[in-house]
Protein backbone atom coordinates (compact mmCIF):
# COMPACT_ATOMS: atom_id res chain seq x y z
CA UNK A 1 0.00 0.00 0.00
CA UNK A 2 1.71 2.79 -1.01
CA UNK A 3 2.16 5.61 1.90
CA UNK A 4 0.17 8.45 0.77
CA UNK A 5 -3.09 5.67 0.72
CA UNK A 6 -2.25 3.97 3.96
CA UNK A 7 -3.88 4.44 7.11
CA UNK A 8 -1.16 6.50 8.79
CA UNK A 9 -0.80 8.32 5.83
CA UNK A 10 -4.65 9.12 5.48
CA UNK A 11 -4.29 10.09 9.38
CA UNK A 12 -1.51 12.42 9.00
CA UNK A 13 -3.54 14.29 6.20
CA UNK A 14 -6.48 14.49 8.33
CA UNK A 15 -4.81 16.38 11.01
CA UNK A 16 -2.88 18.38 8.25
CA UNK A 17 -7.10 19.88 7.08
CA UNK A 18 -7.85 20.07 10.47
CA UNK A 19 -4.59 22.33 11.36
CA UNK A 20 -5.51 24.24 8.73
CA UNK A 21 -8.94 24.68 9.48
CA UNK A 22 -7.54 25.56 13.27
CA UNK A 23 -4.95 27.83 11.88
CA UNK A 24 -7.67 30.34 9.82
CA UNK A 25 -9.69 31.02 12.28
CA UNK A 26 -12.91 31.15 10.36
CA UNK A 27 -14.49 29.05 8.14
CA UNK A 28 -13.23 28.42 5.03
CA UNK A 29 -14.49 27.16 1.75
CA UNK A 30 -13.70 24.03 -0.03
CA UNK A 31 -11.08 25.77 -2.60
CA UNK A 32 -9.44 27.80 0.17
CA UNK A 33 -9.27 24.51 2.35
CA UNK A 34 -7.20 22.40 -0.03
CA UNK A 35 -4.80 25.83 -1.31
CA UNK A 36 -4.16 26.08 2.04
CA UNK A 37 -3.50 22.55 2.96
CA UNK A 38 -1.25 21.84 -0.71
CA UNK A 39 -4.27 19.30 -1.59
CA UNK A 40 -6.30 18.78 -4.18
CA UNK A 41 -10.24 19.32 -3.81
CA UNK A 42 -11.05 15.56 -3.98
CA UNK A 43 -8.64 14.57 -1.44
CA UNK A 44 -9.61 18.06 0.95
CA UNK A 45 -13.29 17.01 0.59
CA UNK A 46 -13.04 13.21 1.74
CA UNK A 47 -10.66 14.20 4.16
CA UNK A 48 -13.53 17.04 5.30
CA UNK A 49 -16.22 14.45 5.27
CA UNK A 50 -14.06 12.25 7.41
CA UNK A 51 -13.89 14.78 10.20
CA UNK A 52 -17.29 15.60 9.77
CA UNK A 53 -18.31 12.25 10.43
CA UNK A 54 -16.28 12.05 13.48
CA UNK A 55 -17.40 15.57 14.83
CA UNK A 56 -14.27 17.19 14.58
CA UNK A 57 -15.24 19.50 11.32
CA UNK A 58 -18.66 21.12 10.84
CA UNK A 59 -19.71 22.43 7.67
CA UNK A 60 -22.20 25.31 7.71
CA UNK A 61 -25.12 26.15 5.41
CA UNK A 62 -22.87 28.01 2.57
CA UNK A 63 -21.06 24.92 2.59
CA UNK A 64 -18.11 26.59 4.67
CA UNK A 65 -15.88 24.33 6.92
CA UNK A 66 -15.03 25.19 10.42
CA UNK A 67 -14.25 23.14 13.68
CA UNK A 68 -16.72 21.14 16.03
CA UNK A 69 -16.95 21.64 19.58
CA UNK A 70 -16.29 18.01 19.94
CA UNK A 71 -12.30 18.99 19.18
CA UNK A 72 -12.22 20.25 22.83
CA UNK A 73 -12.48 17.01 24.36
CA UNK A 74 -8.81 16.84 22.77
CA UNK A 75 -7.87 19.76 24.20
CA UNK A 76 -9.42 19.36 27.57
CA UNK A 77 -7.58 15.44 27.50
CA UNK A 78 -4.65 16.90 26.91
CA UNK A 79 -4.82 19.38 29.73
CA UNK A 80 -5.76 17.19 31.73
CA UNK A 81 -2.97 15.01 31.08
CA UNK A 82 0.10 17.79 32.10
CA UNK A 83 1.06 16.43 35.05
CA UNK A 84 3.13 19.40 35.37
CA UNK A 85 -0.20 21.68 35.06
CA UNK A 86 -1.32 19.65 38.32
CA UNK A 87 1.83 20.69 40.41
CA UNK A 88 1.92 24.42 39.43
CA UNK A 89 -1.91 24.97 40.25
CA UNK A 90 -1.26 25.62 44.32
CA UNK A 91 1.52 28.43 43.75
CA UNK A 92 -0.40 29.82 41.28
CA UNK A 93 -2.88 30.35 43.21
CA UNK A 94 -1.21 31.53 45.55
CA UNK A 95 0.38 34.21 43.31
CA UNK A 96 -2.35 35.18 42.46
CA UNK A 97 -3.61 35.81 46.17
CA UNK A 98 -0.28 37.70 47.06
CA UNK A 99 0.52 39.92 44.13
CA UNK A 100 -3.06 39.95 42.35
CA UNK A 101 -1.05 40.04 38.67
CA UNK A 102 -2.34 37.47 35.51
CA UNK A 103 -0.58 34.68 36.87
CA UNK A 104 -0.09 32.16 33.36
CA UNK A 105 1.89 28.79 32.97
CA UNK A 106 3.50 27.88 29.47
CA UNK A 107 5.17 25.06 27.82
CA UNK A 108 7.90 25.85 25.04
CA UNK A 109 7.40 24.73 21.37
CA UNK A 110 9.75 25.83 19.00
CA UNK A 111 9.76 29.18 19.03
CA UNK A 112 6.62 29.75 20.68
CA UNK A 113 5.32 29.63 23.98
CA UNK A 114 1.71 27.77 24.71
CA UNK A 115 -0.69 28.77 27.55
CA UNK A 116 -1.54 25.77 29.67
CA UNK A 117 -3.23 27.79 32.36
CA UNK A 118 -3.87 31.14 33.07
CA UNK A 119 -5.25 32.80 35.91
CA UNK A 120 -6.89 36.13 35.39
CA UNK A 121 -6.45 39.49 38.11
CA UNK A 122 -8.88 39.71 40.91
CA UNK A 123 -9.03 43.97 39.96
CA UNK A 124 -9.50 45.35 36.65
CA UNK A 125 -6.19 45.88 35.08
CA UNK A 126 -4.23 45.97 31.45
CA UNK A 127 -4.02 42.36 30.29
CA UNK A 128 -2.75 40.28 27.34
CA UNK A 129 -6.17 39.12 25.40
CA UNK A 130 -4.94 35.59 25.33
CA UNK A 131 -6.24 32.20 26.62
CA UNK A 132 -5.32 28.95 27.28
CA UNK A 133 -3.91 27.11 24.12
CA UNK A 134 -3.22 30.55 22.86
CA UNK A 135 0.40 31.09 21.28
CA UNK A 136 2.99 33.69 21.67
CA UNK A 137 6.76 34.39 19.87
CA UNK A 138 8.97 33.03 22.92
CA UNK A 139 11.66 36.28 22.16
CA UNK A 140 9.36 38.78 23.55
CA UNK A 141 7.45 37.82 26.64
CA UNK A 142 8.71 37.16 30.21
CA UNK A 143 7.82 33.26 30.11
CA UNK A 144 9.02 32.82 26.79
CA UNK A 145 12.55 34.77 27.52
CA UNK A 146 12.92 32.33 30.70
CA UNK A 147 12.79 29.23 28.29
CA UNK A 148 14.92 30.66 25.81
CA UNK A 149 17.71 31.47 28.48
CA UNK A 150 17.49 27.92 29.68
CA UNK A 151 18.19 26.07 26.25
CA UNK A 152 21.86 25.07 25.05
CA UNK A 153 23.45 27.67 23.39
CA UNK A 154 23.23 25.72 19.80
CA UNK A 155 19.55 24.84 20.54
CA UNK A 156 18.71 28.57 21.12
CA UNK A 157 20.44 29.90 18.57
CA UNK A 158 19.23 27.62 15.92
CA UNK A 159 15.74 28.62 17.20
CA UNK A 160 16.59 32.07 16.81
CA UNK A 161 18.73 32.30 13.31
CA UNK A 162 15.84 32.13 11.34
CA UNK A 163 13.26 33.67 13.13
CA UNK A 164 11.96 37.06 12.17
CA UNK A 165 11.98 39.24 15.52
CA UNK A 166 8.97 41.56 14.67
CA UNK A 167 8.02 44.37 17.11
CA UNK A 168 5.07 44.62 18.54
CA UNK A 169 5.62 47.61 20.59
CA UNK A 170 8.10 50.10 20.17
CA UNK A 171 9.32 48.11 23.15
CA UNK A 172 9.81 45.19 21.55
CA UNK A 173 13.79 43.55 21.92
CA UNK A 174 14.44 42.93 18.32
CA UNK A 175 18.22 43.46 18.07
CA UNK A 176 19.21 39.63 18.57
CA UNK A 177 22.42 41.09 20.25
CA UNK A 178 20.61 42.47 22.35
CA UNK A 179 18.14 39.85 23.13
CA UNK A 180 20.62 37.56 23.71
CA UNK A 181 22.50 39.83 26.08
CA UNK A 182 19.19 40.18 27.97
CA UNK A 183 18.66 35.99 27.76
CA UNK A 184 22.17 35.82 29.62
CA UNK A 185 21.16 38.44 31.95
CA UNK A 186 17.86 36.43 32.55
CA UNK A 187 19.75 32.79 33.06
CA UNK A 188 22.09 34.51 35.63
CA UNK A 189 19.36 35.90 38.28
CA UNK A 190 16.75 33.14 37.75
CA UNK A 191 13.95 34.78 35.48
CA UNK A 192 13.38 37.05 32.83
CA UNK A 193 11.27 40.36 32.29
CA UNK A 194 8.69 41.61 29.80
CA UNK A 195 8.37 45.74 29.89
CA UNK A 196 5.81 46.69 26.93
CA UNK A 197 6.68 44.22 24.76
CA UNK A 198 3.77 42.55 23.88
CA UNK A 199 1.63 44.68 25.04
CA UNK A 200 1.85 48.41 25.91
CA UNK A 201 0.95 48.97 29.84
CA UNK A 202 1.70 45.90 30.61
CA UNK A 203 5.32 44.30 32.73
CA UNK A 204 5.66 40.92 33.57
CA UNK A 205 8.18 39.09 35.20
CA UNK A 206 8.58 34.87 34.41
CA UNK A 207 10.71 32.03 35.33
CA UNK A 208 11.40 28.49 34.22
CA UNK A 209 10.57 25.76 36.48
CA UNK A 210 13.02 23.16 36.15
CA UNK A 211 12.75 19.48 37.00
CA UNK A 212 15.28 17.70 39.55
CA UNK A 213 17.73 17.21 36.90
CA UNK A 214 17.72 20.92 35.93
CA UNK A 215 16.11 20.57 32.83
CA UNK A 216 13.30 23.48 32.07
CA UNK A 217 10.09 21.43 31.29
CA UNK A 218 7.40 24.64 31.77
CA UNK A 219 7.69 28.44 32.87
CA UNK A 220 5.00 30.96 35.19
CA UNK A 221 5.05 34.53 35.04
CA UNK A 222 2.80 37.21 36.84
CA UNK A 223 2.00 40.22 35.23
CA UNK A 224 0.90 43.49 36.18
CA UNK A 225 -0.12 46.90 34.99
CA UNK A 226 2.76 49.58 34.36
CA UNK A 227 1.10 51.92 35.96
CA UNK A 228 1.32 49.58 39.40
CA UNK A 229 4.86 48.89 39.22
CA UNK A 230 8.23 50.10 38.28
CA UNK A 231 10.69 48.03 36.88
CA UNK A 232 13.10 48.11 39.03
CA UNK A 233 10.69 47.14 41.41
CA UNK A 234 9.23 44.40 39.02
CA UNK A 235 13.20 43.20 39.27
CA UNK A 236 13.49 43.54 42.80
CA UNK A 237 10.07 42.33 44.16
CA UNK A 238 8.20 39.94 42.04
CA UNK A 239 10.82 38.16 39.63
CA UNK A 240 12.40 36.38 43.20
CA UNK A 241 9.19 35.61 44.23
CA UNK A 242 8.39 34.03 40.44
CA UNK A 243 11.57 32.42 40.68
CA UNK A 244 11.04 30.85 44.38
CA UNK A 245 7.46 29.58 43.32
CA UNK A 246 8.58 28.28 39.68
CA UNK A 247 11.59 26.02 42.05
CA UNK A 248 8.77 25.29 44.53
CA UNK A 249 7.09 23.41 41.49
CA UNK A 250 10.19 22.29 40.05
CA UNK A 251 10.92 20.72 43.49
CA UNK A 252 7.83 18.66 43.03
CA UNK A 253 8.85 17.54 38.98
CA UNK A 254 10.41 14.07 39.16
CA UNK A 255 13.03 13.75 36.32
CA UNK A 256 12.50 13.09 32.75
CA UNK A 257 8.97 15.23 32.49
CA UNK A 258 10.14 17.51 30.04
CA UNK A 259 7.13 18.23 27.66
CA UNK A 260 6.21 20.15 24.73
CA UNK A 261 2.99 21.84 23.54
Amino acid sequence: MAAAQSPVGTLARGLHVMSCIAAAGRPMGLTELAQLAGLDKTTTYRLASKLIELHYVEQDADGRFHLALHILDLGFAYLASLDIRARALPEMRRLREELDGTISLCLLDGADIVYVERFAPKRLQASLPVGVGARLPAYCTAMGKALLAELPATERDRLLRGLKLRKFTPETVTDRAALLRELDESRARGFAVSDHEMVVGLRAAGAAIKDRDGAAVAALSVAVSADRISVAELVREIGPRVREAAQAIGNRTPSGMAVTA
